[in-house]
């Protein structure tokens, strides 16, 4: 059974990706996330990839060449990248699951209104067919009950006869009563 180094290699990465899902999997019901997303999972397997790719490229540097530098520079700009996605994506599922408790929130709102709101709607119908019958009859009512008020006062005050608007006003009010 002699495997070449690719097919072992070849079997290495499946059972690597296997892993990151699974470790995906497993954080996600921890802490009971549910992304809609999937990008959001090839991100975190990306960071767990970065992280493991670190391990061996550190451990292949010899020495102060130039190309160890380099490398050395290249492992901390992707460290620092890792770490900003990292915090980003973390941010992003806080976010996540705020907004899907609040959309809850909002939904068990909108099933307790949606009576009262209806309720609401079928007294203002009531109110207006009632509102038009007895506000003609209160117009009238209100009406009279100025055009008395008026008279009263004018008389009252001992304005009548003393000018000519206000005996016109008397006859209009007595022409339409």
């Amino acid at each position: 059974m002699s495997l070449s180094i690719e097919e072992l290699e070849a079997r290495h990465v499946r059972a690597y990706k296997r892993l990151l899902v699974s470790l995906d999997d497993l954080y996600l019901a921890t802490h009971k996330i549910k992304p809609q997303d999937e990008s959001v999972l090839a991100i975190r397997r990306q960071l767990q990839s970065s992280m493991t790719m670190s391990s061996p490229i550190i451990q292949a540097m010899s020495g102060d060449s130039e190309l160890d530098m380099r490398l050395q520079q290249l492992l901390q700009e992707n460290y620092e990248t890792d770490g900003r996605v990292a915090r980003h994506q973390d941010e992003f599922l806080k976010l996540l699951v705020r907004w899907r408790q609040e959309r809850c929130k909002y939904e068990n709102l909108v099933d307790k209104i949606r009576p009262v709101a209806a309720e609401v709607r079928e007294l203002q119908a009531g109110d207006k067919n009632q509102g038009k019958e007895n506000s003609t009859s209160e117009l009238g009512a209100e009406n009279e009950i100025l055009k008395e008020l008026i008279v009263g006062l004018i008389i009252h005050a001992g304005y009548q006869g003393t000018s000519p608007t206000i005996d016109n006003w008397m006859k209009y009010i007595a022409d339409i009563s």
